[in-house]
């Protein structure tokens, strides 16, 4: 397997991961009526962040839904980003 798949693959588990652990951070601290100031954090590790304000009066499986969503698109992201940076990588080595 090429470097860059290698990457790519990574790259999509941490993204989910990151998706899921945004997502939970947010409905936990929702729930407990907990102030934060974290935008900048989500806009810049999570960009497609703002779909979970579609989860505000949704049920519970719509809410399951969007947050696969949006897990999914972001480590889509995660892993396109770091596929292109191993496949640079996989260049300057050789």
């Amino acid at each position: 397997m090429s470097k860059a798949k290698k990457f790519g693959i990574f790259g999509a588990g941490l993204g989910f991961c990151i998706a899921l652990v945004l997502s939970g951070f947010s409905y936990y601290s929702n729930s407990h009526h907990l102030g934060y100031n974290l935008e900048k954090i989500y806009v810049i590790l999570a960009p497609t962040s703002i779909m979970l304000m579609a989860t505000e009066k949704a049920t519970p499986s719509a809410q399951i839904m969007v947050v696969l969503i949006f897990a999914i698109t972001n480590a889509l992201i995660y892993a396109l980003v770091l596929f292109i940076i191993g496949k640079i990588w996989d260049i300057k080595s050789n």
